[in-house]
């Protein structure tokens, strides 16, 4: 089972999927993995300069949260 498709089903062009670490249980997003092409707004703790970039280049934001 893909945990990615609730958020690529719910992706439009007009709103961009949240996806709250720290809801999830963890506080660090790392760049080793691979993001599909579709923009989302990821909310975290810490977040890699790599897992930044690639998030970036996919049409995404990063939201550092205390």
């Amino acid at each position: 089972e893909d945990k990615r498709a609730p958020y690529l089903k719910s992706a439009s062009k007009e709103t961009a999927p949240v996806i709250d670490t720290l809801a999830a249980g963890y506080g660090k997003i790392l760049g080793k993995g691979r993001i599909p092409n579709v923009p989302v707004i990821v909310k975290a703790r810490f977040v890699s300069k790599l897992a930044e970039e690639k998030i970036r280049a996919a049409g995404g934001v990063v939201e550092l949260i205390a």
